[in-house]
């Protein structure tokens, strides 16, 4: 097993601990474990039980069965904000720490998303939990399921959801700038040229000042800790879904729908007209049109 990733395995405790009542101790603190009084009395708030934590106890709303593997930072990301005593507060918690796309590990350890001073691109980004955290790097497959195996910790149920532009091979994650005058005056709206550093479909190796074709790449929009991601221009993008509201970990942001999204995070769609050449993928982009949605949000 990978150093990194051995120190990040904890155990599941039992449920033995004091309640308000019995004020003591009635078994041994585990790392991770949910009150349950052993004498059968009513379990009350976290605070009640402060004094009888430790530094290495967790502590969570219900048995985390759940959870694929108990990783010491999602059992953090779940446990060390606020004192939750319901599922929307211990959801809340979690994600106030991805908000802001500066999530670090329990250890203060950075994670990145498609981490671009590595140049990391589709074929070389880690997509689960554990390489994300063996790695310090991950796609938004390995940061959706980062945050939702957090919520698992606390008993909290939340959705996959599959983003993509039906109508277009893909979309562009914002933000960039043009040049002005587009190539192509043919195919309307789709006008402007993006022009990928190889025929592959990514956008590694970043050519100089970040231009491709008629657009630019800009730093406006971080991701965890990329600034910008390395990639930016997606055939599909994965997010978190709880209580009708969307989570993107990758990009620490919440949308309310898949107009929001299309609004806030989408510069443009690219269809694909057969320019690419044998070094270059070249595709044909529409401007994003805030009257029109041209993302869809599906749950898998």
């Amino acid at each position: 097993m990978d150093a990194k990733i051995k120190n990040e395995i904890i155990e599941l405790g039992s449920r033995n601990f004091a309640c308000a009542k019995c004020r003591k101790i009635t078994g041994v603190i585990p790392f991770l474990c949910n009150f349950v009084c052993l004498a059968g009395h009513a379990i009350q708030s976290y605070n009640a039980f402060q004094a009888e934590i430790t530094h290495s106890g967790y502590v969570c709303l219900t048995n985390p069965t759940s959870v694929p593997t108990l990783y010491h930072t999602v059992v953090h990301l779940a446990c060390s904000a606020g004192h939750a005593t319901n599922e929307a507060q211990a959801v809340s918690n979690s994600w106030s720490q991805l908000a802001g796309h500066n999530f670090k590990t329990w250890d203060d350890q950075t994670l990145y998303y498609y981490h671009y001073r590595d140049g990391a691109g589709f074929s070389g980004t880690p997509t689960t939990v554990g390489e994300l955290l063996s790695t310090s790097n991950g796609n938004c497959v390995a940061w959706m399921e980062l945050f939702r195996n957090a919520l698992s910790v606390n008993g909290v149920t939340s959705d996959r959801i599959w983003i993509e532009s039906p109508v277009s091979i893909g979309f562009l994650v914002k933000d960039w700038t043009d040049d002005g005058t587009p190539i192509y005056t043919n195919t309307p709206p789709y006008n402007w040229q993006l022009r990928l550093p190889t025929n592959a479909f990514t956008m590694v190796p970043a050519p100089t000042s970040s231009v491709y074709g008629d657009l630019t790449s800009l730093t406006n929009l971080p991701g965890q800790n990329s600034s910008p991601p390395s990639e930016k221009f997606f055939g599909n993008h994965r997010i978190a879904r709880y209580d009708n509201v969307y989570y993107d970990p990758s990009y620490g942001v919440i949308f309310s729908s898949s107009n929001d999204f299309y609004s806030v995070a989408v510069y443009g769609c690219a269809h694909d007209e057969g320019d690419s050449t044998a070094s270059n993928g070249i595709y044909r982009v529409k401007l994003a049109d805030t009257n029109v949605c041209e993302i869809t949000f599906t749950a898998y």
